[in-house]
């Protein structure tokens, strides 16, 4: 996510989206777990954003 410095939430969300379409949603949860609270609030976004997610 350092890549994304600077960039505003919404092209953020939307390059991830591109690639998310089978990204595990408990996954990007934990993972979010480990970043600041803007970082969780885009995989959240990410996550509400992409109804092709696999669950689990």
């Amino acid at each position: 996510m350092w890549c994304y410095n600077g960039i505003q939430k919404d092209q953020i969300v939307a390059d991830v989206d591109d690639w998310a379409t089978n990204l595990s949603t408990d996954k990007l949860m934990q993972y979010a777990e480990n970043y600041p609270k803007s970082v969780q609030k885009i995989a959240h976004e990410i996550a509400n954003n992409n109804h092709t997610m696999v669950i689990g």
